[in-house]
């Protein structure tokens, strides 16, 4: 996928039709300081009109993306770093759906294993995925429902003093300033 992705890239370097079909139909790229280094949008979903719409986050360049690429071909293949990448459902023959979600697993430890998760973090939400029709997103980080389970479990034992905690936490009030104290 990669491989792809990075021969898509240097095809938008080479083909100036393909440049400029991004940049003003599509609007994924804008022109950036030479006409070889286009940047690439970010984009967000918007919940009201259920589209993706550019967000407020400064674009990459192509240089940027093209590294970021680069360093997910060096780095996935090395032990340690990419623990699990699989489809979160089966997929058949047929796929009924116009979105099958991946699921990729960077591991913890190693600077090889920094650098793929930095690299996936830039290209998280970027218009040049959508050249395969991709789009990187990280985790949404909420409870399991197993972790969930076994939360309304304990709280329901009756031995147990702990009551249900608000999921939002809130910052003590500021101390009043004392007079005479500098």
């Amino acid at each position: 996928i990669m491989q792809m992705f990075q021969a898509e890239l240097q095809k938008v370097l080479e083909d100036e039709d393909l440049r400029s079909r991004l940049l003003l139909r599509v609007g994924w790229i804008s022109e950036g300081a030479t006409a070889l280094s286009p940047v690439w949008h970010y984009y967000r979903r918007d919940p009201e009109s259920k589209t993706s719409v550019k967000a407020d986050r400064p674009p990459l360049t192509q240089d940027q993306v093209q590294e970021c690429v680069a360093t997910l071909l060096r780095t996935t293949c090395l032990p340690g770093v990419l623990l699990r990448f699989r489809s979160t459902r089966p997929l058949g023959t047929q796929t009924q759906s116009e979105v099958v979600p991946f699921l990729i697993s960077v591991g913890l430890r190693g600077q090889h294993a920094q650098e793929a998760h930095t690299a996936l973090t830039l290209l998280s939400d970027n218009g040049a995925a959508k050249l395969l029709g991709m789009c990187f997103r990280p985790e949404r980080m909420a409870k399991s429902a197993m972790g969930k389970a076994v939360e309304e479990a304990y709280l329901q034992t009756p031995y147990t003093d702990w009551t249900r905690r608000s999921s939002t936490w809130n910052a003590p009030a500021a101390a009043p300033a004392q007079e005479g104290s500098s």
